[in-house]
């Protein structure tokens, strides 16, 4: 993500008539933030600045997100490497982990309420539903934060077992779903959940990185209001 927020800081500190940074420099200060950023570009701003600065650079990045950015290259041998479990390894023993990684997965969203909703591909989909908003939102954040941690210890034992390396990368979305049981006429029919909500969701959980979760407005927004 450097390429983009270096850009847009950069058009922002254009915008107030200031010297750009060395690229260089604010390249290798992204990873501590834009608060860190702005605070190179800005030296002289005061905290009430920063943070009027902050809320005009975040309005930029949100307008140029992903313009420039980049997977780096082991990262994006780590997810290819988690989506082809299934050519590397006997159809059993993936099966096998298919279900390890649901029941684990189920067993950590039911602490919190949460239903395991089954898997395509390397897809699983959690919902919480039956709850406020601000609860709801909360216990998926909680259990996305549990699983991270629980499929660390997953992720270490399949590659000392089986040579593969994985890495889970999560989306949080809040909105409106249509949940049924659904299946082919004479089939085991399954709980199911449709809709605009679950298709965001997916594509937030194909943004985040390895190891990561991204969060849709409406949850930031939700989650804003605890605090």
């Amino acid at each position: 993500t450097a390429p983009d927020m270096v850009a847009v800081l950069h058009e922002l500190q254009r915008r107030h008539a200031r010297p750009t940074v060395d690229h260089r420099v604010a390249r290798n200060n992204v990873s501590h933030g834009a608060l860190r950023l702005l605070s190179i570009a800005f030296p002289d701003a005061d905290e009430h600045a920063l943070q009027k600065l902050l809320a005009e650079y975040l309005g930029d990045y949100r307008a140029n997100v992903c313009v420039a950015s980049a997977v780096f290259p082991p990262l994006d041998e780590l997810l290819r490497q988690f989506e082809q479990i299934a050519d590397m390894l006997e159809p059993d023993i993936v099966i096998e982990l298919v279900n390890e990684f649901l029941s684990l997965a189920g067993e950590t969203a039911a602490r919190s309420g949460g239903e395991s909703l089954g898997v395509q591909n390397d897809t699983a989909l959690i919902a919480f539903r039956g709850a406020p908003p601000l609860q709801t939102t909360q216990k998926a954040a909680q259990t996305a934060l549990a699983l991270q941690v629980e499929l660390t210890g997953l992720a270490e034992r399949w590659k000392n077992d089986y040579g593969v390396e994985t890495a889970a990368a999560m989306g949080l979305h809040l909105g409106e779903a249509v949940f049924g049981e659904s299946g082919a006429t004479g089939a085991t029919r399954i709980m199911s959940a449709f809709g605009d909500t679950v298709t965001i969701a997916e594509r937030l959980a194909r943004r985040s990185r390895a190891g990561e979760f991204v969060l849709s407005d409406a949850v930031m927004a939700t989650l804003s209001v605890s605090n």
